[in-house]
């Protein structure tokens, strides 16, 4: 029995035809829906944010004097932006602009509340921080999704170092007249996270390790900043 080779017939131009859909990256409907996930995330971030911002005077007047201290540190709207844009899941770049927005937004609404309710509130000092803040936070946040477990454990513990720092500096220099219970809880929100990153995503000791030292040097870092700055809230 004889084989004849079965030849594809070249298309009447010459050029290979695309079949519908068949679209690479790039094209108008992969940039419609970068676009749309980048306005979706924006809107929540907002949203969350800026209420965050504006029920936080309430918070301070009217939560128990025990945990009401999350209302005047960094750590309280800290973990308001990291989960929501932890949550929203975009790349590095974005992560950061929205981290920063919701510093931002969480400052502009907490000053409207403030104005809004006799209480005049400028807050200079915070939009600069937000700056210094958001990007770091929104590229920590980003890297503990990335497939880069290095990466992952740096970010780690970036996030866990701000929780714990923070807690550390409290306990050392603030809780005499704020009490302790508060920051205590902080340093303990710190260690969590890191440790549920550790188990979930960073699966060699070299990573873990990584992560630790990270924490350990940026807690550190935090004391000495807050403590230098003399500032607080």
């Amino acid at each position: 029995m004889s084989y004849t080779p079965v030849l594809a017939t070249p298309p009447p131009n010459g050029r290979r035809q695309r079949t519908p859909g068949s679209g690479k990256p790039g094209t108008a409907g992969s940039s419609r829906q970068i676009w749309r996930q980048w306005f979706l995330s924006t809107l929540v971030v907002a949203v969350v944010t800026f209420g965050f911002g504006l029920l936080t005077p309430f918070a301070q007047e009217y939560l128990p004097s025990s945990i009401g201290t999350v209302t005047n540190t960094a750590g309280g709207w800290t973990v308001v932006v990291f989960l929501v844009v932890l949550l929203t899941k975009n790349p590095p770049l974005r992560s950061i602009l929205l981290a920063t927005l919701g510093y931002l937004l969480l400052n502009s609404g907490y000053s409207l509340s403030s104005n809004l309710r006799g209480s005049f509130y400028a807050g200079d000092f915070w939009n600069v921080v937000a700056f210094v803040a958001g990007p770091a936070v929104g590229l920590a946040t980003a890297w503990i999704r990335s497939a880069n477990l290095r990466l992952a454990a740096i970010g780690a513990g970036i996030i866990s170092a701000i929780f714990i720092g923070e807690g550390a500096y409290g306990l050392a220099y603030v809780a005499g007249y704020t009490g302790w219970f508060y920051w205590a809880g902080e340093l303990v929100v710190g260690v969590v996270i890191l440790i549920a990153i550790a188990a979930s995503r960073l699966r060699s000791p070299l990573y873990v390790i990584s992560a630790l030292i990270t924490a350990a040097v940026g807690a550190v870092g935090f004391v000495y900043a807050y403590s230098s700055l003399g500032e607080f809230g």
